[in-house]
């Protein structure tokens, strides 16, 4: 509830009281007197902003689909997930043009999750959106990276939800869209800010192709148990030796057993003579308030949404993650085995994790990788029990195979570097929305910031690492924690992003 009083300059071409709401009409004054340019979206996109395919129903069923169709929720942390968007036949998708996606586009939540915003990724020749989403397109690459940074500032998000409408279901009207406000600065600015948009997504990429050659690599050792056969059979022949006390029909799963076959033919070990399962003991936790609780792990390990506690608002068991290879115990969740590295240590996390403390540690990211393979999922699904929340073990972890080859430690440098690389492109998306919060605030000049791409572009970074050492989680020059904590890291990972073709 607020009482506002405007001037008629302040007025927008809607009259809904949210408009004019206090935080709203404060950033709007901020963004003016910022002595930026400032522009209106419709004068700064290259094509109408568009929405999306109508009349989906059924269209999602095919097994034929190969066009990704873009929804708010494919979209986290500016990025637009191509593996977790519903495909759409290309016959279909090709009655629909008009509302294409090409890389470079940005693709606005305007339903549902409204104000979200992502980037067509580079490797996705086309796509589409649904009707929860709008398409904004402009001439340039940078420009769109730079127009991504800045909605996902507190100044573009308020610029945008000013014109959310709706009693019930907030959203926004495709006719409103042109009339946000967009502070708009010098070229070269664009192009610096923009360009650490676009750095965030080479190293993304440059992470999946890393994912992808450690599975490649781990297909190549068991190919047996990937060869495209899958034993179906709701019943089983076993030997003796592979009879247990235990009377779970799961054991004797004829999939289960024909992969762990297959993976035992080649040199492997169980997981429980290479490492000690960490079980929940309430007695573990100390006065740490770093936690990770089992929604916290993503399916690429990407961030660990670690949160803070005070020791008096704990409540149930906790345990004490080591660094290393945790994994879930609930069944949904099993694929989402993460990695706790080395500066999150002492991390307490919810007594649905367990966590998996390699013999040695130089083994870990190997470990963390076989984890997450569909041999371990198929060793551990059919024995997951309980009559509402199907779990497993620690027992079930120990027991599970992994191929162990010579070269483990090699293959799991993959990982870790991937790892590297998301945790990397994380904070650069984050670094380019803060420096549009600190262009416009004044914090820092754009000459700054020009002088510092002048100084890129003749291949010198100590203008840049100057700037980026200022950048605290709270903002430029805050009382956070800093936001890069190893700029050396950054500048051989951008190298090698560049130099090394995909960092391997």
């Amino acid at each position: 509830m607020f009482v506002q009083r405007i001037k008629s300059s302040e007025l927008l071409g809607q009259l809904n009281s949210e408009a004019y709401a206090p935080h709203h009409i404060k950033f709007a004054k901020i963004i003016k007197k910022s002595g930026l340019d400032v522009r209106q979206l419709g004068d700064i996109v290259s094509k109408k902003i568009n929405n999306s395919i109508r009349n989906i129903s059924g269209q999602l069923d095919s097994n034929e689909g190969k066009i990704p169709m873009f929804r708010p929720a494919d979209i986290s942390n500016g990025t637009l997930s191509v593996e977790t968007a519903p495909l759409l036949t290309e016959d279909f998708e090709s009655k629909h043009e008009k509302a294409r996606v090409f890389s470079g586009d940005l693709v606005l939540g305007i339903a549902g999750s409204v104000g979200v915003v992502g980037r067509v990724p580079q490797s996705v020749k086309h796509g589409n959106i649904n009707g929860s989403s709008a398409r904004i397109t402009t001439n340039s690459d940078l420009k769109s990276a730079y127009l991504l940074a800045y909605i996902q500032s507190k100044y573009g998000q308020s610029s945008l939800l000013r014109y959310c409408v709706g009693s019930v279901q907030k959203h926004l009207n495709l006719e409103d869209l042109p009339s946000v406000t967009i502070a708009y600065p010098k070229n070269n600015v664009i192009i610096y800010i923009g360009d650490k948009v676009r750095q965030a997504e080479r190293l993304r990429e440059c992470a999946k192709a890393l994912e992808q050659n450690f599975n490649n690599e781990l297909i190549q050792i068991y190919n047996v148990a990937f060869n495209g056969q899958v034993d179906e059979r709701k019943y089983s022949h076993v030997k003796k030796d592979d009879l247990s006390i235990d009377l779970n029909p799961g054991l004797y799963n004829a999939e289960r057993l024909r992969v762990r076959k297959s993976i035992s033919e080649v040199s492997s070990k169980k997981i429980g003579d290479i490492a000690i399962i960490k079980a929940p003991s309430s007695n573990e936790y100390t006065s740490s308030t770093k936690f990770l609780g089992l929604d916290g792990i993503s399916s690429n390990n990407s961030s660990l949404a670690i949160t803070t506690i005070e020791k008096t608002n704990v409540k149930g068991t906790l345990r004490y993650l080591l660094s290393g290879p945790i994994i879930p115990k609930l069944n949904p969740y099993l694929n989402k085995a993460a990695y706790i590295p080395k500066e999150l240590e002492g991390t307490v996390g919810s007594p649905e994790l367990l966590c998996v403390v390699p013999n040695n540690k130089a083994n870990g990211w190997f470990i963390y990788g076989a984890l997450k393979q569909e041999t371990t999922l198929k060793q551990l699904n059919p024995i997951s029990t309980g009559s509402t929340h199907l779990r497993v073990t620690p027992d079930n972890i120990r027991d599970i195979v992994i191929p162990w080859p010579e070269d483990r430690v090699k293959k799991g440098k993959y990982l870790e570097k991937a790892f590297r690389a998301r945790q990397l492109s994380s904070i650069l998306t984050t670094a380019a929305k803060l420096f549009v919060e600190s262009l416009i605030e004044g914090k820092i000049t754009e000459n700054q910031l020009i002088n510092a791409q002048q100084s890129l572009e003749k291949g010198e970074t100590a203008l840049d690492q100057s700037i980026l050492e200022r950048l605290k989680t709270d903002g430029m020059d805050g009382e956070g924690e800093p936001l890069f904590t190893d700029l050396e890291q950054v500048y051989e990972l951008l190298k090698q992003a560049e130099d090394d073709n995909h960092l391997t």
